[in-house]
């Protein structure tokens, strides 16, 4: 059964990968500093210290495929009946120009 990510499911498990990868570098960072690991360098001074270091880059590219829009209209008039009528004619003119 084939598997397939939408661009936002994607980006997402990216983002969810990367925090991963930099929460267990930091768990591991935070464990070299007990005291028997600093008891351990000072008996040898001449070892290099173990350090990790996490660098990364991500692009992520795809096709839109959802658009949000919020808009709205005002009108004026003698009685709610013609201001609502107003509106809908506002409504529909702008939903006609959106879709073009």
């Amino acid at each position: 059964m084939p598997f397939t990510l939408t661009t936002s499911w994607r980006a997402l498990a990216t983002g969810a990968a990367a925090a991963a990868l930099l929460i267990g570098a930091f768990t591991l960072g935070t464990g070299q500093g007990t005291a028997a690991s600093a008891s351990a360098t000072a008996k040898a001074p001449g070892s290099p210290g173990t350090r990790i270091t996490v660098t990364g880059t991500g692009n992520v590219s795809g096709t839109p495929d959802t658009l949000m829009l919020s808009i709205g209209v005002q009108a004026s008039a003698a009685s709610v009946g013609l201001a609502l009528q107003q509106a809908d004619s506002a409504v529909t003119a702008v939903t006609a120009a959106l879709r073009g």
